[in-house]
């Protein structure tokens, strides 16, 4: 259905639906959910995620491992190449998720020419000349941060980076220490940075866990840090991102002032996160007790209050039993509605595409049946598209005559 391309109905009471594209412009949305652990950000992630009218590939950079039940394909860092990565890229993930000062930063990438995997950083590091007790004691100091990765394997394999944007992936990082965790995450996204950016516009969803690791927070009168820039870059190439953190205050404030969504897990708010996101007294105070999987949800400007149900999950009750019952009707009405909607929605679709194939075509009643001829060949794809729409007529029977297709629709 176009009116649910590439949207969510993440709740049924009241109908909610959260879009990762334009409707009008096919410009592609970001989405940033913030919640205390436990409180159901990542449910609110997978909700969106399962939409059967999300089509665009799925990356997920799946921090802790919490997306495995969406049996997307799994992919390990070890099995995912670095090439084409620059210099200067390759120290920018490693300064981000260390936090190198400027002068460790200007010795790591002297001492890089190129560097296909993180040993290789390692050893090009471990094997750099120094020439004064300053470069000395930076190489020791790095090489005392570094040498815990040289065992682990971290970017060994050949899968590419066009692969994980082509197709529905789950990059599992839950295997590795924390701060190769932040340095995989910053390494993968400026890999997909860099091919989005120079292939052009392509679309895909990337799920950016613990958000804080590529877009931390910062000084108004600092530059924004390289994840920030490419969060905020990556729409023009069709790339829709959903950032998760635990606090606004964790991450750049530009990044989720954004976003065209904002959901709000049960979290507690300080002044200063509450007038950033708009918010007065009285919301500050109900979300720090909201129930699990509820949410309040920011879009441009209106708030909504909503529970999520996660994907084949009970429907929950929340005025006692009698109205449980009703609410679960009246959920699976909607259900069925949508359902409906939709078929109709689809079916309309089809003859919108055959009108505009009728000066091709020519019909006439022949013994009780409708006849369809090409009155010129037409593709494959058009011509699945009058079988699609005549199928709405009757039983379709196609037979070739004088080398045209010719449709018999009977009743």
């Amino acid at each position: 259905m176009l009116w649910l391309e590439d949207a969510s109905l993440i709740s049924w009471l009241p109908p909610t639906l959260v879009r990762l594209r334009d409707q009008r412009t096919g410009s592609p949305y970001h989405v940033f959910v913030f919640g205390m652990t436990g409180s159901g950000k990542t449910s609110s992630v997978k909700k969106i995620l399962t939409s059967r009218w999300i089509r665009r590939p799925i990356a997920v950079l799946d921090w802790a491992g919490e997306y495995e039940d969406l049996k997307l394909k799994g992919v390990g860092v070890s099995e995912v190449s670095m090439k084409g990565l620059r210099p200067v890229d390759v120290v920018d993930a490693f300064s981000t998720a260390y936090e190198l000062t400027k002068p460790q930063e200007a010795f790591l990438l002297r001492c890089l020419k190129t560097a296909t995997r993180i040993r290789e950083v390692v050893e090009r590091v471990e094997d750099y000349p120094v020439r004064s007790a300053v470069e000395a004691e930076l190489k020791e100091a790095l090489l005392r941060r570094l040498e815990p990765l040289r065992s682990l394997g971290l970017f060994e394999g050949e899968v590419g980076v066009e692969e994980l944007l082509s197709s529905n992936v789950r990059v599992d990082l839950s295997s590795l220490p924390y701060e190769a965790r932040r340095l995989a995450v910053n390494v993968l996204l400026r890999l997909m940075y860099n091919m989005v950016s120079r292939a052009g516009p392509r679309g895909a969803v990337i799920v950016l866990e613990e958000a804080e690791n590529v877009i931390p927070a910062r000084r108004l009168e600092e530059a924004p840090s390289s994840g920030e820039v490419i969060l905020n870059e990556v729409r023009k190439w069709g790339v829709s991102v959903l950032a998760v953190a635990q606090l606004p205050s964790q991450v750049s404030p530009s990044t989720f002032r954004n976003c065209e969504y904002i959901l709000l897990h049960r979290v507690q708010l300080t002044p200063l996160e509450a007038s950033w996101l708009g918010l007065n007294e009285e919301e500050v105070r109900r979300l720090s007790r909201l129930d699990t999987g509820m949410l309040l949800l920011i879009h441009r400007g209106s708030r909504r209050w909503v529970r999520v149900r996660p994907k084949g999950g009970r429907r929950v009750a929340m005025h006692g039993k009698g109205d449980d019952v009703k609410l679960e009707v009246l959920e699976g009405r909607l259900e069925v509605l949508v359902k409906e909607v939709e078929a109709l929605g689809e079916g309309l679709e089809r003859v919108r595409r055959v009108l505009a194939l009728l000066p091709m075509l020519t019909a006439s009643r022949e013994g009780g049946a409708l006849v369809v001829r090409e009155r010129e060949p037409l593709e494959e794809v058009e011509a699945e598209a009058v079988r699609g729409a005549l199928g709405w007529l009757g039983r379709v029977e196609e037979v070739a005559v004088d080398g045209r297709r010719c449709w018999f629709v009977r009743r």
